[in-house]
């Protein structure tokens, strides 16, 4: 993505992934970024904290620094759904 401050900026070696930051706005420039689909063993849920949290600035950082978390790279069009606004206007995209 040519400006990832607003997405969950990804760092992998050879599909692990090495670092997962969340939406930092401070960061310049492209990066891959998490296009928030998942897939987890059972074991997932011994990686949760107790109460509430959040994946992404919570446990995929986590999992990252263990070596526990892969990705998979796709080229290709990236549609942001994370504002009402962006959702209505993929909706809208989809629907034609």
């Amino acid at each position: 993505m040519d400006d990832a401050r607003a997405s969950g900026r990804v760092e992998t070696d050879d599909g692990r992934v090495t670092r997962f930051v969340e939406k930092d706005a401070a960061h310049q420039g492209p990066a891959w970024v998490n296009g928030g689909c998942y897939a987890f063993a059972p074991a997932l849920w011994a990686w949760l904290p107790h109460g509430p949290s959040s994946l992404e600035r919570d446990t995929l950082p986590r999992l990252a620094r263990a070596g526990e978390l892969v990705a998979h790279r796709l080229d290709g069009g990236f549609w942001d759904i994370g504002t009402p606004q962006d959702r209505e206007r993929a909706e809208r995209r989809f629907a034609e």
